[in-house]
């Protein structure tokens, strides 16, 4: 007897679930979208009432409160804009209350968007090393010029025992370095 209830119970839930992910694919559809198929929040806001009805329908218990604060929420992925997945799982897990598998999916979301994120800093930071290392290795040449030594790698010694860079090093730090640089770039 309670084996039928539970099968029956899950089969009114899965029939639920089929009719309201219908209807989340047809509302969505009719947005105005970006060339990313993305809809905008003001666009979604105007699906409240729509997304109310399909509740009622399908005697899902809501507040208007949870409808709005949804769609403020769906944007997973933090593009700025809501696609069909993430418009369509919002309103099921509105519907369908939290579900482990909610919670697996949104833990996925979260860690695919700082990846990226990470990612694309990571090739910025890169890119910034390299040139740093190029800038500094330029400043280097027109300082060793500029003050009429030998860079370390051509003198004929190590460059510790000359005693023009033993003066360099132990009296000028970076930026004295940098100004001394740029005074001789405008002497020049």
């Amino acid at each position: 007897k309670n084996i039928m209830r539970l099968e029956d119970q899950r089969a009114e839930r899965e029939s639920v679930r089929s009719n309201i992910l219908s209807a989340c694919t047809e509302m969505f559809d009719e947005l105005d979208r970006n060339s990313l198929d993305e809809a905008s929040h003001d666009e979604l806001t105007k699906l409240v009432p729509k997304i109310a009805i399909l509740f009622e329908d399908n005697n899902v218990p809501y507040t208007r409160h949870d409808l709005v604060m949804m769609i403020e929420l769906m944007d997973t992925d933090g593009s700025g804009a809501i696609n069909r997945a993430e418009f369509c799982r919002g309103i099921l897990q509105v519907a369908e209350e939290v579900r482990p598998m909610f919670i697996m999916e949104l833990h996925y979301d979260s860690l695919s968007y700082f990846k990226g994120k990470i990612e694309a800093n990571a090739d910025k930071l890169d890119a910034i090393h390299r040139n740093f290392g190029k800038e500094l290795d330029r400043l280097k040449e027109t300082l060793y010029e500029n003050l009429g030594i030998k860079e370390p790698d051509e003198a004929p010694d190590s460059p510790s025992s000359s005693p023009s860079v033993r003066a360099l090093t132990a009296t000028t730090t970076s930026t004295q370095a940098v100004g001394m640089v740029a005074a001789a770039a405008g002497e020049a």
